[in-house]
């Protein structure tokens, strides 16, 4: 990324910046309630669900010095963006198009807080290891999506007895958890070579989550020691263990490893319910050599983690706290400070935030009354609540979120639902529509391009891609 050079007038600048923020907020909630009526459905989601929400993230985020970094160069950045929209220059790839089409789209007046809150999404970005994948270009995804024939993915011998359990989409190649006879259980598939899609792959204990960040692959595995696997992946050709970890005060009869997130230099690890602490943190600054900062008991499996503002979102296990909130401002000593219970006993697979909205998805409920898909306002981490629910009748597998709706992986297909401002009174899913019947393990996305995998006889990638 190509940044401005900082000078001893950075501070002033960055104050200035976030003095501009806050004013643009306030102007912007004078003028939204004259100009949304105006703008067509998608324009009123897009304003209600980044600008007016994602702007407050912005200030927040700014003000508080969020995201693990203390980064006046990027504040100028942003100061940069506002005053002159010189928006192609200083950004990602993976976010030009986004920013070059807001600043076409809307009139004068919002695209600064149009750019400002898809900068922070760059800003997001950098935090996730420059991963791009979990923020969609809202101007480039519209339905229905045309799916691509499969690239089938032999791992190892032409018929193991393998399935994929998770995957992250890095940089145009796919990264590929698995469970295989013949050991190869993270594998890296490149989707353009239709004929040899395995191009690199490692003996690792069978994998349930993969995260990518900085040509690194952090890796939860099952077992009862070396939970936490880094792998090299600058080559991925011949991708590398670089490190190994183990869990810390972690025993009893299940301490396996079953999810991992990256951010902001640390890695945070979730298991199986055991005699120890269920949440691991690790400072990955050099990723070789990963150092465990703390941990917490939770007493519950910890399916997924998503992390932001100080704070992690736990997908949990068990029939009670479903969502568990954990303040991580200080990685030593992580403490639980929220948890939320959902309607039934069903797990909770996986979580997705965007902004102060957290997403959940749940395995498949016994009736329409304990709803698979369930939205927080997390806008306090401390005090979230339900705002929306929707029955797929189908476990989701994953979750990937736009602006103006959300693409939901599950194991009956990929589900599509429009999205309306968010109050406490309304819900505001649409009703769910099958996208394709073809059951998904995972999403993720690149370049407009969503990607998904699926199990069967052989696994194999899907490419599933919007009419421009």
């Amino acid at each position: 990324m190509k940044m401005v050079n900082y000078n001893t007038n950075c501070t002033t600048h960055r104050g200035a910046v976030l003095v501009e923020i806050v004013i643009a907020i306030v102007v912007c909630s004078l003028i939204t309630s004259i100009v949304i009526p105006t703008l067509d459905l998608q324009q009123k989601s897009l304003e209600r669900l980044v600008v007016y929400g994602r702007m407050l993230y912005v200030a927040r985020a700014a003000l508080e010095k969020t995201m693990a970094y203390d980064m006046p160069q990027y504040s100028t950045d942003i100061e940069r963006e506002i005053t002159t929209q010189s928006i192609v220059e200083s950004v990602e790839p993976c976010m030009k198009e986004a920013l070059v089409t807001a600043s076409s789209t809307y009139p004068n007046f919002v695209r600064p807080l149009i750019i400002a809150a898809l900068y922070t999404d760059q800003l997001a970005s950098i935090a996730l290891g420059n991963d791009c994948g979990g923020f969609m270009n809202p101007h480039s995804v519209a339905l229905p999506l045309s799916v691509t024939s499969p690239v089938p993915i032999y791992l190892g011998t032409s018929t193991p007895n393998a399935f994929i359990t998770n995957f992250d989409f890095f940089e145009g190649k796919a990264y590929l958890g698995a469970s295989s006879t013949d050991g190869f259980n993270f594998l890296i598939a490149d989707p353009k070579n239709t004929t040899h899609p395995i191009i690199g792959r490692v003996t690792v204990p069978p994998v349930t989550s993969v995260d990518v960040a900085d040509g690194y692959a952090y890796l939860a595995v099952t077992g009862s020691t070396s939970q936490l696997q880094v792998i090299d992946v600058h080559d991925v050709t011949h991708p590398s263990i670089v490190a190994t970890r183990s869990l810390p005060g972690v025993s009893g009869s299940y301490p396996s490893g079953l999810s991992v997130r990256y951010y902001a230099g640390r890695v945070y690890v979730g298991t199986h319910r055991t005699a120890g602490s269920e949440f691991h943190i690790f400072d990955v600054t050099i990723p070789t050599n990963p150092r465990w900062l703390g941990s917490v008991w939770l007493n519950h499996n910890i399916y997924d983690i998503a992390v932001s503002r100080g704070y992690a979102y736990l997908a949990a296990s068990g029939n009670t706290s479903n969502i568990i909130v954990v303040d991580v401002h200080d990685p030593v000593h992580p403490i639980k400070v929220a948890s939320v219970t959902f309607t039934g006993a069903e797990y909770t697979n996986r979580v997705f935030l965007l902004g102060s909205i957290l997403y959940a998805g749940r395995r498949k409920g016994s009736t329409p009354s304990h709803p698979e898909l369930v939205a927080l306002n997390v806008a306090n981490p401390r005090a979230p609540t339900i705002i929306a629910s929707s029955s797929l009748a189908a476990q989701v597998n994953d979750i990937r979120a736009i602006a103006h709706h959300l693409l939901v992986a599950t194991n009956a297909g990929i589900f599509s639902l429009t999205t309306d401002a968010a109050t406490t009174t309304q819900n505001f899913f649409s009703r769910p529509q099958l996208v394709t019947s073809i059951p998904t393990v995972g999403l993720d996305y690149e370049n407009n391009i969503i990607y998904n995998v699926t199990n069967g006889n052989s696994p194999a990638l899907f490419l599933c891609t919007s009419p421009q």
